[in-house]
């Protein structure tokens, strides 16, 4: 074993440039056949290395004194005797000594180096150079280029425009940088820290630094307006980044009178451009107020810039908030989130946020909404996502509608909220959006829900929740009433269904239910506790499906084909151009063909009130009555005949059941009921009625 390792043995130490015991004992105190001994023991191997060391050093030598050069010859017998080389050991010492007497100070760097070297060597047991060399290849660096880590085309840090100091402390190579500039550079990139002191510990690769500035500008010296202060850092030269605990950040554009303290970090990102994400901050203050991030846009909350893009951040029991403001003063728009992106005077963008629009003292509130605000074209955009509380529809206070729709657009400052846009023009697809009464329900629905299950999951929803006394429940605690080993993860998919349709919020990651009113409310309707109507309305449309004027505050929305207002007393509209206006608390105008019971009205100007649960119709055209027969249809409707004559020219009032009995649990038999105090008419002039005798 010892013969087969013996030739490797020879090879490593002929790779670090060491020699042949006997060819030199020792060299000479005497300084001229010292260098003679030198050049020869340096051109032995007949590598161009060493060769070149020597002759840089070689012209340099006679600017030693004799005491730094006995220094030499010292160091440089022990190293023979050592029997350390020529390539691994000599050259980087020849090199560093050649470029420290480049220097036109070479005196009190040499001597603090070069005690360095010699305590360095001192420590060495059981022929353990590691430490001695690693210092010799970092000086070799650091004396030719400025180098206190050498990683070649991977990452170097450079010390740039300084003085130092060479300190042999705690028995450890270090040195002490007085105001410099510290650099890191890999390939095409780099990051530095302007005007910074510190110590560096060569063998640790380590820089414990204090004070400095860093501009967010990367043009090497640039003064740009934003920086960071930096306070004590430690930087480890083996990675492309560091961090700063305390550092003091300077943004006049957006904090003129304030200076921020916080954490700062600093990253080369190869191929980085623009773009980069560094340098970042971020504030230790979490409710920092920034006024003009654009014209009437307000920030409040933590602070954290990522190289040119401004985040702002908070927690989910305290978020921060954007909000867009009239130019009276008061709030049209506030989003709450745990993070904004913010491109001061382009635009401003957050997933997950709390999002409202207000007007007067009403609003449109989503949970959990994607917003972006593009600044100069004062377009805000809400877009519903795909996780829990995204699903969750619009509501509408001063309609009091639960509104379904992916996507809300506000134009900022022009009163004007757009719900649902244009279909993409590829597509021959409508976009759907449903208006939902806040009392609606539906018994489809709520079996639906139910589905082969013996309970209802809105039963047990409510009972989890009266058992905690509490709207807000633990999924975990729910999931298990709907089977033996069932946790939140077997329920997840009712969970988002039910967030889709109004009836709880559900937060994945704390896997917390909030039981929205909806539960009570449908619950308590199938069991004939409450009353309920049956306003859920659907606008399909290539087009716009509505815009909200948060001015007059009423909803114009196309697309509309039919509305049913009561199954039990069978009222329902088609309107005209398939368009309905919204009013406050549901009430809607339109024009149409209006059928009740055994009746159907056209014309203009008709009024729907819900309170009162009727139609004023204030432009007849005409209507027709049927009376029924004894005779009914497939589904066991009774079948009714025309009594042929259309009365026209009428208004009046449609009373469509009791106000308070909209679902139609009490059968009432005067309802539905017409009631009109005007004149209305009959007219014969058709052509059919006594071949046409009859003038209009």
């Amino acid at each position: 074993m010892m013969l087969r390792l013996l030739p490797l043995f020879i090879l490593l130490l002929s790779s670090l440039g060491t020699f042949s015991q006997g060819s030199l004992d020792s060299f000479s105190l005497n300084r001229v056949t010292y260098m003679g001994e030198l050049e020869t023991f340096m051109n032995a191997s007949n590598q161009k290395g060493p060769e070149t060391a020597f002759e840089a050093f070689a012209p340099k030598a006679s600017l030693l004194n004799d005491q730094q050069f006995e220094r030499v010859i010292t160091l440089s017998n022990q190293m023979l005797q050592g029997r350390l080389g020529a390539k691994g050991y000599f050259t980087p010492y020849l090199t560093s000594l050649s470029s420290l007497l480049s220097k036109t100070e070479f005196l009190e760097p040499f001597d603090q180096w070069h005690t360095q070297l010699e305590g360095l060597f001192a420590q060495v047991k059981n022929r353990k150079f590691k430490d001695f060399r690693n210092f010799l290849v970092f000086s070799q660096s650091f004396f030719e280029g400025g180098k206190i880590k050498d990683g070649g085309a991977s990452l170097s840090w450079l010390a740039e425009a300084g003085d130092y100091d060479f300190d042999w402390k705690n028995e450890r190579p270090t040195i002490k940088f007085k105001e410099f500039r510290l650099t890191a550079v890999r390939k095409k990139d780099s990051i530095s820290i302007e005007k910074t002191a510190g110590v560096l510990d060569v063998l640790e690769k380590t820089f414990t630094g204090e004070g400095g500035t860093v501009n967010w500008d990367r043009s090497k010296g640039s003064s740009g307006d934003v920086t960071a202060t930096l306070g004590a850092y430690e930087v480890d030269l083996t990675k492309p980044f560091y961090r700063v605990s305390d550092a003091t950040l300077t943004y006049p554009e957006l904090f003129p009178t304030q200076k921020l303290k916080g954490s700062f970090e600093d990253k080369i990102l190869v191929g980085s451009s623009s773009s980069s994400s560094y340098p970042r901050f971020e504030s230790s203050e979490s409710r920092l107020h920034v006024k003009n991030i654009g014209e009437n846009v307000e920030y409040t909350g933590g602070f954290r810039l990522q190289g040119k893009t401004v985040y702002g951040f908070g927690t989910a029991d305290n978020p921060a908030n954007v909000t867009i403001k009239r130019r009276s003063g008061t709030d049209e728009f506030k989003a709450e989130a745990e993070l904004f992106k913010i491109l001061k005077g382009e635009r401003v963008t957050a997933e997950g946020a709390h999002a409202v629009v207000y007007f007067d003292q009403d609003s449109i509130y989503h949970p959990s909404v994607n917003i972006k605000y593009q600044i100069q074209d004062k377009d805000l955009t809400m877009n519903r996502g795909e996780r829990g509380k995204d699903r969750n529809p619009f509501f509408d206070s001063y309609h009091n509608l639960n509104i379904n729709v992916n996507s809300l657009k506000l134009r900022v400052g022009m009163d004007s909220l757009i719900i649902g846009g244009k279909a993409i023009s590829f597509t021959s697809a409508n976009r759907e959006v449903v208006f939902e009464s806040l009392h609606f329900f539906s018994e489809n629905d709520y079996e639906r829900l139910q589905n082969i299950s013996s309970t209802n999951p809105l039963i047990v929803i409510r009972a989890v929740s009266t058992q905690h006394g509490s709207n807000f429940v633990n999924a975990e605690d729910i999931a298990p009433k709907f089977g033996a080993g069932f946790d939140a993860s077997s329920i997840q998919s009712l969970l988002y269904d039910l967030v889709a349709q109004g009836f709880i919020n559900y937060d994945s990651d704390t896997k917390m239910v909030e039981i929205l009113e909806k539960v009570y409310h449908y619950t308590d309707a199938k069991a004939r506790k409450t009353d309920f109507d049956n306003l859920k309305i659907t606008s399909k449309t290539k087009d716009t499906n509505a815009i909200f004027n948060l001015k007059t505050k009423d909803i114009l929305s196309d697309g509309i084909s039919v509305i049913e207002f009561s199954q039990s007393q069978k009222v329902a509209l088609k309107p005209f151009a398939e368009q309905v206006l919204f009013q406050e608390n549901r009430n809607m105008e339109f024009d149409g063909k209006l059928f009740a019971g055994f009746t159907i009205y056209e014309g203009r100007d008709f009024h729907f009130d819900y309170e009162k649960n009727q139609i004023e119709m204030d432009s007849i055209r005409f209507f027709d009555m049927y009376v029924p027969t004894e005779a009914v249809d497939d589904k066991g409707n009774p079948i009714a005949t025309s009594i042929n004559s259309r009365l026209e020219n009428a208004n009046g009032v449609l009373l469509i059941d009791a106000p308070n009995n909209k679902a139609g649990q009490e059968d009432i038999p005067v309802f539905p009921s017409f009631q009109s105090k005007e004149n209305s008419y009959v007219f014969y002039d058709d052509p059919s009625t006594l071949n046409g005798v009859y003038s209009r």
